[in-house]
């Protein structure tokens, strides 16, 4: 979404440091003896620096915010058929199982 509203670098860095912040925080809740330096290893920081710097997820939220930008709101399901070539997004199941997780 940073890179559809065309923000830079800075404010994307500040959102990754946000990011992995809750990731730490939301992994200490379920499982309290799990170490801080676990999240600067490629299950953490490294594979959120990938996924908010390429790949699909990002491709889609991109686009997704472009068109809201200019009024022409497209669905999540219609982004995937035109841009993913039959692959599915990972971000919106994912944030819905943390969504129920943090209800509860």
């Amino acid at each position: 979404m940073v890179d559809g509203l065309g923000l830079g670098p800075n404010t994307k860095s500040a959102i990754l440091r946000k990011g992995l912040d809750e990731m730490r925080r939301f992994a200490q809740a379920l499982f309290p003896a799990i170490r801080d330096s676990t999240f600067l290893e490629s299950c953490g920081m490294a594979d959120l620096i990938a996924t908010c710097i390429g790949g699909r997820n990002r491709r889609v939220a991109m686009e997704y915010t472009k068109l809201v930008m200019a009024g022409q709101p497209a669905s999540f399901e219609e982004l995937e058929r035109d841009l993913l070539n039959g692959q599915k997004l990972q971000g919106v199941l994912t944030s819905n199982e943390v969504q129920e997780i943090l209800v509860k």
